[in-house]
């Protein structure tokens, strides 16, 4: 799968052991919006998705995962690659040690019926629901969001330029979460102005 971006806040010492986590996010569009996972308590947003467990494949956990946090059930060969975005900082649970993620997003449809939630405790305080929203307006509430969570103003910067003029901030590693879905959402926002009007020419990216 390609790389859409790396992440990296180079706030760990190279020589400590490093803790390599796997996650699989759902990237779900119906017409120009997406179908995500929004948070009523933190007002940010992010892709349907979570941790790749033992003994299970990209897929299996897709489905898992997107039905436990929205009811939503997967059509798995309607399941394709778009990218993959590795993140890498110091833990915030564990001394000396490196955090690497590496999270796989894939296109997927779903049926029309719903399924039944299952969000683990955590979840359910911070108010996940589903819900439709352009990639745009997401992007924009999840920097508000990290913004307020961080005391200071990152809207007007893109989720690299906050990673490269920040880190100090991010280091404690609230958030960094926000700035990663938000890459992706303003890819698709780019993705989706490219279709409707192939003569705008929009920033490049690894699309």
């Amino acid at each position: 799968m390609r790389t859409l971006t790396t992440l990296d806040l180079k706030n760990y010492d190279p020589a400590w052991r490093r803790y390599r986590r796997f996650a699989v996010r759902a990237v779900i569009q119906r017409g120009n919006q997406l179908l995500l996972v929004h948070s009523s308590r933190g007002d940010f947003y992010k892709f349907p998705g979570g941790g790749i467990e033992r003994g299970e494949s990209h897929q299996d956990t897709l489905i898992r995962e997107t039905l436990e946090e929205t009811g939503l059930i997967v059509i798995p060969e309607s399941i394709r690659e778009y990218g993959k975005i590795r993140e890498i900082r110091r833990s915030v649970y564990r001394g000396q040690e490196i955090f690497d993620q590496t999270s796989y997003y894939y296109f997927a449809r779903v049926e029309e019926e719903r399924g039944e939630m299952s969000l683990d405790r955590y979840e359910a305080e911070l108010g996940f629901h589903l819900t439709e929203v352009l990639p745009g307006t997401a992007y924009q509430a999840n920097l508000r969001a990290l913004s307020k969570e961080l005391g200071i103003d990152l809207t007007a910067l893109t989720p690299r330029e906050a990673y490269r003029e920040h880190p100090d901030l991010l280091s404690s590693g609230r958030g960094t979460f926000l700035l990663r879905e938000a890459y992706v959402m303003e890819l698709l926002r780019k993705r989706q102005l490219r279709r409707r009007n192939p003569k705008v020419k929009a920033a490049k990216s690894h699309e």
